[in-house]
């Protein structure tokens, strides 16, 4: 299947018309975590998915896929990722927000109730995929149950 670093058409439903889509460009490491957040670390910095409670309300967190190249994904357009974890599909619409200079990234915030059964999979999870406008790639879980456990903690 394709890596998320090619290119690959994606027509935007809102406006109709077809995007070209670029994903994020570090391959993934491991998972970390530090205070409220967690993450897949990329090599060369940034994360490829992370999930926060940091700086909101009490009772939600953030999922953010980042790096996306600016050009190729539109602002303020919401997106479907679909992340699977040992067959079992978790389906996210995501927002394209700001991210680096020069990239975007998918960012959805809402209840941490709403997010916990994919953050328990990742937790949990021997293999994982996701799907996003730009293509399929494999998720390390490498670390994902300490950094997941310890982001739990952090935000409860």
């Amino acid at each position: 299947m394709t890596n998320l670093t090619k290119r690959l058409t994606f027509c935007g439903a809102q406006v109709g018309l077809c995007l070209l889509a670029a994903a994020p460009a570090p391959a993934a490491t491991a998972w970390t975590s530090g205070g409220q957040r967690a993450g897949l670390a990329a090599k060369g910095g940034g994360e490829t998915i992370g999930f926060s409670c940091a700086g909101i309300p009490a009772g939600r967190m953030r999922l953010v896929l980042s790096g996306f190249d600016a050009k190729l994904l539109q602002t303020d357009l919401d997106y479907t990722v679909v992340v699977t974890v040992d067959g079992t599909a978790y389906r996210q619409s995501l927002r394209a927000v700001a991210g680096a200079p020069g990239r975007r990234d998918l960012s959805m915030t809402g209840p941490s109730g709403e997010l916990q059964p994919l953050v328990e999979a990742l937790a949990a999870g021997a293999k994982a995929e996701i799907a996003s406008p730009a293509g399929r790639e494999p998720l390390s879980l490498k670390g994902s149950g300490k950094a997941l456990k310890a982001l739990r903690a952090a935000c409860s």
